[in-house]
């Protein structure tokens, strides 16, 4: 995801970013924009989570946690069932926050113009789409991870 991509959402009224000050200093940021992208054979909106970043001297003071309840308030308000969001393979601390934030391993690809690998995540906000994660997402997963290995 760009910046510029970003700009444009947050310009057109499909995006937004929270920023989390301490002293009126920028200690962490929390992006969120509308996309339109397609699901298997379906055509959908879902939010799309980015830029998301906590200074590390800051981190573990639940920041990231209010960041998440506005995120999920903006998540209700635009009526999208899906997040998704994706960080590096080797980002482990990450990758741990995500799970246990709700969020399930969906995919491991290499997107455009990137030199490393990355994983995306989903988390579903209705109960369809709980079902659905929680039913096939680690077969999804680990399809991904073959398809992928085999690709190298």
């Amino acid at each position: 995801m760009s910046g510029e991509d970003l700009r444009r959402s947050l310009a057109s009224g499909e995006g937004k970013c929270f920023v989390a000050l301490f002293d009126s200093c920028v200690v962490g940021t929390m992006s969120i924009m509308k996309k339109n992208i397609r699901v298997l054979m379906w055509r959908m909106n879902v939010g799309y989570n980015c830029y998301i970043a906590i200074l590390p001297q800051y981190q573990g003071r639940g920041i990231l946690k209010t960041l998440n309840v506005l995120r999920d308030k903006y998540m209700e308000e635009k009526g999208l069932s899906l997040l998704l969001l994706d960080t590096a393979v080797n980002n482990l601390k990450a990758c741990y926050v995500y799970e246990h934030d709700g969020f399930c391993k969906l995919q491991i690809r290499r997107f455009p113009r990137c030199s490393y690998d990355s994983i995306v995540f989903a988390k579903g906000y209705n109960w369809r789409w709980h079902l659905v994660l929680g039913l096939f997402s680690k077969l999804i997963y680990n399809l991904s991870l073959f398809f992928h290995k085999k690709q190298q």
